[in-house]
């Protein structure tokens, strides 16, 4: 799949999967369904270490960059808890069978 799809945010919650803390997205459009998440690496169970590709530093600009996104979206779609994002309508971008960008349709929002 490629292109501009309009869809609807079905789901949207802050968790923790498979040791990733983060913004787990998932949009559903006429004959598509997609997740999507912003995450990290949780500070209670990862520690970088000489192993890790990433340093401390690094998670941390991470953790304010998904804390901004989620900031924008919330204000976009005129909401102040994600899971109130269910339902609010979308323009996805997708490359390859990947999101590469999506945003609130603030145009048709009341």
């Amino acid at each position: 799949m490629n292109g501009k799809q309009l869809g609807v945010i079905t789901s949207s919650e802050i968790k923790i999967v498979d040791s990733r803390l983060g913004w787990y997205v998932e949009f559903k459009g006429a004959g598509f369904g997609v997740g999507w998440n912003l995450s990290f690496w949780d500070p209670t169970t990862v520690v970088p270490n000489e192993h890790t590709k990433w340093t401390e530093s690094e998670r941390q600009t991470k953790m304010i960059n998904v804390w901004h996104r989620i900031s924008e979206v919330l204000e976009r779609a005129k909401t102040s808890n994600v899971g109130d994002l269910r339902g609010i309508p979308v323009e996805i971008d997708i490359e390859n069978n990947l999101i590469v960008k999506w945003r609130v349709l603030e145009e048709v929002l009341l």
